[in-house]
């Protein structure tokens, strides 16, 4: 066998080499120590061989496509090879739309007395809600929110959280102060009404169940099923609805 080495042109040595073909198991020999360098001349006895080698293994799993059942809307679908990642589990960019979970900020760790102080104001003066959003996509979400005419208390509960969103409402009517808003959603509102839970008195099924909810949001399933959704708002809906006060006779 001759070998070019630029200009020069160098006769290589035969040899006898004996190996055995890793696909079919039969023995061959190899004559050129350079066989044992180049990609499957050393570890195939033929083309063929060489050829089958390379349709099975666990590789070939991510080059056909398979079958695979939505998670989201519970339709089979191809994936795989050219079709997309063989690891999918939702089949369209519609499924993926309505199950995305979007990750927020988280409230800050609240002091104990913090925790209780707010408490005791959202009580009286807070709110947790289950809300349709106005958006093309016609999510529900949890939010928890406070009005309040004091900008010193409201902008506390801005600071302390480090979270939320800050509103002012300017008054038409010079008699009345003007008032101010702060509201959180989501990741942030489920973890501070966990805070919160412990201390609450008057509000606290409504805080747990805008916890479960938002905790049922991660499942991407439950995410696209607007069914429960409109259910658990209307539930926290009617826990929100004012009455008439009872009054205990006392002796």
């Amino acid at each position: 066998m001759t070998l070019r080495c630029g200009t020069l042109m160098v006769e290589e040595a035969t040899i006898m080499i004996e190996r055995q073909c890793v696909h079919c198991g039969k023995a061959f020999t190899l004559r050129y120590p350079s066989d044992l360098t180049r990609p499957g001349r050393g570890q195939f006895c033929s083309l063929s061989c060489r050829a089958s080698a390379q349709n099975v293994g666990p590789h070939l799993s991510a080059r056909r496509r398979i079958t695979k059942t939505c998670i989201v809307c519970g339709e089979d679908f191809e994936t795989g090879g050219r079709a997309g990642s063989a690891e999918k589990t939702i089949c369209s960019m519609a499924c993926q739309r309505i199950s995305r979970y979007r990750t927020g900020k988280k409230c800050a760790e609240l002091a104990p007395l913090d925790a209780a102080y707010l408490a005791g104001f959202w009580d009286g003066e807070g709110s947790f809600m289950i809300h349709g959003r106005n958006n093309q996509g016609g999510s529900i979400g949890f939010r928890a929110a406070v009005i309040g005419s004091k900008e010193l208390v409201i902008r506390w509960v801005k600071d302390v959280t480090e979270i939320g969103t800050l509103l002012h409402h300017p008054s038409t009517n010079p008699k009345w102060a003007s008032r101010w808003t702060w509201m959180v959603n989501g990741d942030g509102a489920e973890s501070f009404t966990r805070q919160l839970l412990p201390y609450l008195k008057l509000k606290q099924e409504q805080a747990q169940l805008g916890i479960d909810f938002q905790e049922r949001l991660r499942d991407p399933k439950l995410k696209a099923d607007r069914t429960w959704q409109e259910e658990w708002r209307d539930r926290m809906q009617a826990m929100n609805r004012r009455g008439p006060v009872a009054v205990e006779e006392t002796d």
